[in-house]
């Protein structure tokens, strides 16, 4: 699972994570956590929102093993350690190794700005640093890959080595 703040980066890496994968022909998925609870409704609160984001999971990591898939890559902010425990929980006896990403602000700050419109931007750049906060502390032991200033391409190379995943298939 590639974690981390606001604009670190997680589904670049995640998408070039998947990119390597592919290139070592080992079988395997990315999905970006967000797109399995992009939903709205009354009922749906944030522990609502999380519920769904699991029950999404365990059915989609579900079909992607049945259909051969060995490794599959998660990319989602994880603020609470509860967070991390449903995800587990979700991907059953998958072994998940996740890891920090981290940049700087100055950079955190201008990829927000080039990317979300003004009240968005507004927004999460009031929540850069709780956010920061909240993922060190959901994921205390986790590795951390600084990705400023780098190509999505390099710090996914570097997650593969800091978390000790072969490419080749076992």
């Amino acid at each position: 699972m590639v974690t981390g703040g606001l604009a670190v980066g997680k589904t670049a890496v995640g998408i070039e994570l998947g990119e390597l994968l592919e290139q070592s022909a080992a079988a395997g998925a990315v999905v970006d956590l967000d797109w399995l609870c992009w939903a709205w409704a009354e009922q749906l609160d944030a522990n609502g929102i999380q519920s769904l984001l699991c029950e999404n999971l365990r059915v989609t990591v579900l079909h992607f093993l049945r259909r051969g898939c060995r490794h599959v890559v998660l990319c989602r902010t994880v603020l609470t350690v509860a967070d991390v425990e449903g995800i587990k929980a979700a991907i059953g006896d998958l072994d998940l190794r996740t890891i920090r990403l981290t940049v700087a602000r100055t950079e955190a700050e201008a990829r927000i700005r080039s990317r979300d419109n003004a009240a968005e931007a507004l927004r999460h750049l009031e929540d850069l640093d709780a956010f920061d906060r909240a993922v060190s502390t959901a994921v205390p032991d986790a590795p951390v890959v600084d990705t400023t200033g780098r190509h999505a391409q390099e710090v996914a190379a570097e997650v593969l080595r800091v978390i000790d995943w072969p490419l080749s298939e076992e």
